[in-house]
């Protein structure tokens, strides 16, 4: 079987990003406008982060712009869903509409088809995990392809107010050896140009522990990468889809993955 993912750094479209949607004539279309352009048709999935609660809780100008607190309205999802297969929801904002919020952000995701994993809790080390279900290509034995589904692991590792506990990073080698697991970290100091000894020694743990590759974001600046032990390690793809527009914060890294499972048959 194989398959062609995108992975993509953190995306967000509340705050300024809402307000110049709802001023254009494009309207909730306007964050994706440009999207056409990374094809989507040539890949069998996308993942990203969303970093926001998804409620009907509407725009507090004082809250977002100060207290970073952040939500996104849910009639953005019609156009998210032509594009997006699934969210990492393991952040520091996905907390910010309350446990409410958080639950109403599965259940707006749910609606529209969107699959989505990981905890805002870093302290979590149960539901930092989960099963997302990615299409595969299967080649038959008469050189014919049929589509179908493969279950994979994906962790998030949300490190901004702490560093992912012990539980949490267990968790992630129970999945890795069940199923091919991605770890997605979220955390490290913002608007650095690389990663710090504290996530390098971190992202090479997860590797020991049998994940796949570590593909990061939270500095909303691109970061180093590297291969280790022959694992993708990302430190930060940066901002994908974001109200940020200086400098680096304007630059963003999507990762390409070719995936290829090898089954014999019985």
């Amino acid at each position: 079987a194989n398959a062609k993912y995108l992975f993509t750094g953190t995306t967000f479209w509340g705050r300024r990003t809402n307000k110049k949607a709802r001023a254009s004539e494009l309207g909730v279309k306007y964050p994706f406008s440009n999207l056409d352009s990374m094809r989507r048709e040539d890949y069998d999935a996308w993942i990203g982060g969303l970093e926001c609660p998804v409620t009907d809780n509407g725009h507090d100008d004082y809250a977002e712009e100060n207290l970073f607190e952040f939500n996104c309205d849910p009639d953005y999802l019609p156009e998210a869903q032509k594009y997006f297969t699934a969210f990492l929801l393991g952040n520091n904002h996905t907390d910010n509409q309350g446990p409410e919020g958080f639950a109403k952000t599965k259940e707006y995701l749910s609606e529209y088809g969107i699959q989505y994993f990981g905890s805002y809790d870093y302290s979590d080390g149960v539901n930092n995990c989960g099963i997302v279900v990615l299409p595969v290509n299967v080649v038959l034995d008469n050189g014919e392809t049929e589509q179908h589904q493969m279950p994979f692991g994906f962790c998030s590792a949300h490190g901004v107010f702490g560093i992912p506990v012990e539980a949490a990073r267990a968790n992630m080698a129970k999945y890795a050896e069940i199923v091919p697991t991605f770890a997605m970290p979220h955390m490290g100091a913002e608007y650095m140009s690389s990663a710090d000894t504290l996530r390098t020694n971190l992202y090479h743990d997860m590797i020991d522990r049998g994940v796949e590759a570590v593909i990061a974001d939270h500095p909303h600046w691109t970061q180093n990468a590297e291969a280790y032990k022959g694992r993708l390690i990302v430190y930060s793809m940066g901002n994908f889809m974001f109200d940020q527009s200086d400098n680096e914060t304007a630059r963003s890294a999507a990762i390409e993955a070719d995936i290829a499972v090898h089954t014999d048959n019985v």
